[in-house]
């Protein structure tokens, strides 16, 4: 348990999954320590619920209304948890566009005033966003994201959560630049597919290092900015431990998908190229 505690506080960076055997022999060996070495299996499990822990504590204490998020009541009856860090002018009057729609839909693409970027709208679900319910797929949208900004992993930031009044539904709106999904780019034939492939494979390394895996990996699942990714439909997020990058990748009808040679197979083969480069196996 102690030694758990001691490496929980590390950087997942260093302290990961596939690291972990090693930093258990250079401990004991700094201390000189004859005893049976503790199980690396176990003592990652606990590693992994001690950080889960630390991560929810704080998530609950800084997404509370306060400095960093604001809540916005409408006429309409809905109200929203908004980012603070974005700009509070074009925020606000996103609510009151949303105010005047009758009702929202998951897909619904709202322009902004910057004709580069739109705001998306989806995550619909029945059950109070400010009730705390971690069945409601905006709220745990809300929160991962929070998590993964907080650990360095590249995400879609939502710009709020909103509430549905008497209907109790809830959705997430997020910016996303014009045509920058990783399906589009691609298509297109825009993106540098050497970085993008290794920005996307580096992403994916930094959520298994965090135990971490996204459970609908496609070409839907990434957006594309200056050919580096960034992960959307956070909500899809599941805990290694039940499904690993490796099960992931060889399983998934999805990323298959993603793989295909229907956009090139050059970008599944940098894509996988990349990850054997971070220590993985997988046949190119």
């Amino acid at each position: 348990e102690n030694l758990a505690l001691f490496f929980a506080q590390m950087d997942p960076v260093f302290v990961n999954k596939a690291t972990m055997p090693s930093f258990v022999d250079a401990y004991m060996d700094a201390r000189h320590d004859d005893r049976e070495r503790p199980d690396v299996g176990r003592l990652w499990k606990r590693i992994v619920k001690e950080r889960r822990r630390r991560m929810e504590r704080f998530l609950d204490k800084v997404l509370r209304p306060c400095r960093l998020v604001s809540v916005f009541k409408m006429t309409s009856g809905r109200k929203a948890l908004l980012d603070r860090s974005f700009d509070d002018a074009a925020l606000r009057e996103l609510m009151e566009s949303i105010d005047q729609r009758e009702s929202l839909v998951d897909g619904l693409v709202i322009p902004l005033k910057d004709t580069s970027c739109r705001v998306k709208v989806y995550g619909t679900s029945q059950g109070g966003l400010f009730r705390s319910q971690d069945s409601n797929p905006a709220l745990r949208s809300w929160r991962a994201a929070q998590r993964l900004l907080l650990e360095g992993v590249p995400v879609v930031r939502p710009l709020a959560c909103v509430e549905g009044g008497i209907q109790g539904m809830s959705w997430i709106l997020q910016q996303q630049a014009v045509g920058t999904s990783l399906q589009s780019v691609i298509a297109a034939g825009e993106a540098d597919l050497e970085q993008t492939a290794r920005s996307v494979a580096a992403l994916l390394v930094r959520l298994d290092q965090l135990n971490l895996v996204h459970g609908r990996m496609s070409k839907r699942s990434f957006a594309v900015w200056n050919d580096e990714a960034y992960l959307t439909d956070l909500e899809e997020l599941q805990d290694g431990r039940e499904r690993t990058i490796d099960h992931a990748l060889s399983t998934s009808a999805d990323m298959r998908d993603l793989l295909s040679v229907w956009h090139g197979e050059d970008f599944g083969r940098i894509l996988l190229g990349a990850l054997n480069d971070h220590g993985y196996a997988f046949d190119l």
